[in-house]
């Protein structure tokens, strides 16, 4: 399409401001021309009543400058028969002068649909907002770490403690790995939109590691592999596996027991009376990865045991925790035979974290 040619002359403060061509986002290009000369919004004096160059009354400027540039397209034959001759006109204000080009009329019509589009999208998303939507689910996107990953209605919302647990997975992996001549084997039972296992494989270095994500939920592992996708680790060692926790590697035969270095969870751990939990919390996220029955230490019940079964020896097993479950965990890991248990804080001094080594 051919380039737009303009040459606009107002007259402001008893003087002339000549503008000449426009170069850039044909989209912004009439935006331009419409503000002063720095980008400035043209005065009101400039942009309200008196009469435009055609002798019409003029209304206020304020309105989609698209689709006033269609107008003035339309308004010209010159540039509806493709000729790029001038058509001038004299008015009180001073003399205006254009010069369009055919190509400029499809232009036009595609600035105008691509913002008409934007701006019902946008709106959406306000509506959902203020109905209480959560911010995640609106974005369909956030930020975990160094990732930025998809989310949505089907997952759990990645929570800023959740980050910690990654670290603490981390920390431990990296100590392992300097003794291993082998990958380093992990899982991430309960994965949801994949933070933590995508967030190891990317950490660790590249080549060093095989992270297992799991989820008995397929639409929750559907988001996690869009995520794998979207991270840059199709190239890395990323299995998926469908099941209930452990469960899933008891389906696949490349897996045995005792083969697993590290295993680390952010399994459901509200109980499911709990009515400190916020409604928008319990209104939009998964049930399924909010509550774990009426104490909310059924998932823990099943994970703990299973786990020190996978665990090769002296591997690692890291839970996120709630605030008041601290004790219980830790009895709970005694009873299944692991040792150096640590229960660590988040940055607000509560229980989050339960370590165990088999």
């Amino acid at each position: 399409m051919g380039n737009i040619a303009w040459s606009i002359q107002h007259k402001s403060n008893g003087r002339g401001v000549r503008r000449g061509g426009q170069h850039g986002n044909p989209c912004h290009r009439d935006q331009r021309a419409k503000n002063g000369a720095r980008g400035r919004p043209a005065s009101l004096g400039d942009s309200r009543h008196g009469q435009d160059h055609h002798g019409n009354k003029r209304h206020e400027r304020g309105g989609n400058s698209n689709l006033q540039f269609l107008q003035r397209i339309q308004r010209t034959p010159h540039a509806q028969n493709g000729s790029s001759e001038r058509a001038n006109d004299h008015g009180n204000n001073g003399r205006r002068s254009q010069s369009v080009r055919a190509g400029d009329i499809g232009r036009g019509v595609f600035c105008f649909v691509k913002r008409a589009r934007a701006g019902i999208a946008l709106r959406k998303m306000v509506g959902r907002r203020l109905a209480g939507e959560p911010l995640q689910y609106v974005m369909s996107r956030w930020a975990f770490r160094h990732l930025d990953v998809l989310v949505d209605k089907r997952v759990l919302i990645p929570r800023p403690e959740t980050e910690l647990v990654v670290q603490s997975a981390l920390d431990l992996a990296r100590a392992v790995i300097k003794n291993l001549n082998r990958k380093i084997r992990l899982a991430d039972l309960g994965t949801g939109s994949g933070v933590i296992g995508l967030s190891l494989a990317s950490e660790l270095p590249r080549g060093s590691s095989e992270v297992w994500l799991t989820d008995v939920s397929s639409d929750a592992l559907d988001v996690a592999r869009a995520n794998l996708a979207g991270s840059g680790l199709l190239d890395g060692d990323v299995r998926v596996a469908e099941g209930n926790w452990l469960e899933a590697f008891a389906r696949t035969p490349e897996l045995s027991r005792n083969s697993f270095d590290l295993i680390v969870s952010n399994p459901p751990y509200i109980a499911r009376g709990d009515s400190s939990v916020e409604s928008v919390v319990r209104d939009y996220e998964p049930h399924v990865a909010l509550f774990a029955g009426d104490d909310g230490l059924d998932a823990y019940r099943e994970i703990v045991p299973a786990a020190h079964d996978w665990l090769v020896s002296d591997g690692w097993l890291v839970l996120e925790i709630g605030h008041d479950q601290g004790d219980a965990l830790r009895r709970m890991l005694e009873q299944s035979r692991f040792k150096n248990i640590e229960i660590r804080q988040d940055l607000a001094l509560r229980d989050r974290i339960a370590l165990g080594q088999k």
